[in-house]
């Protein structure tokens, strides 16, 4: 089964099922991971807020 996706900017192509990314609920394992991109994201962008409370190293044990 196909399904349209819009990507914005872009046109919209059909996706097969197996080009479609898999979406699957979090592990414990998964705890640096989501911390890395939360922090980056956050960091890169919205500069204008006040560093972090916590290290990465404390987030991430």
């Amino acid at each position: 089964m196909e399904e349209l996706v819009a990507t914005p900017g872009r046109s919209v192509k059909p996706v097969r099922d197996e080009e479609a990314p898999e979406i699957r609920l979090a592990v414990p394992s998964d705890a640096a991971g989501i911390a890395h991109v939360h922090m980056t994201s956050r960091a890169v962008t919205m500069p204008y807020l006040p560093p972090e409370g916590y290290s990465r190293d404390e987030v991430t044990r």
